[in-house]
């Protein structure tokens, strides 16, 4: 019989063709909001839920808090969540949230 040379092939890794990107994965992010009502003021907002099934978030509002001191992030911006009561959560398609 014939003898194989030994070598094998590595398997490649198949490309994703013809389909849409697959969507930004939001869970424990912080997200900006497009076209934001007026009415709320936060910026910048913590994802608490995620469903991409649905693609819809279940947000809460964050604050500025001072600035870190120490380490690689020194001098950025350091943000916390609103203490409850103080400011109104909201649900929003998942497609309006950026990163």
């Amino acid at each position: 019989g014939e003898e194989s040379s030994g070598e094998t092939k590595a398997p490649t890794k198949k490309k994703r063709k013809n389909k849409k990107p697959l969507p930004p994965k939001l869970y424990n992010k912080i997200v900006r909001v497009e076209d934001q009502p007026p009415c709320y003021p936060q910026r910048y907002w913590f994802v608490y839920q995620y469903i991409p099934d649905m693609d819809w978030c279940h947000l809460c509002p964050v604050r500025q808090d001072g600035v870190f001191k120490a380490g690689s992030r020194k001098g950025r911006p350091r943000f916390r969540l609103v203490p409850e009561g103080e400011a109104r959560e909201i649900d929003v398609p998942a497609s309006r949230c950026t990163i």
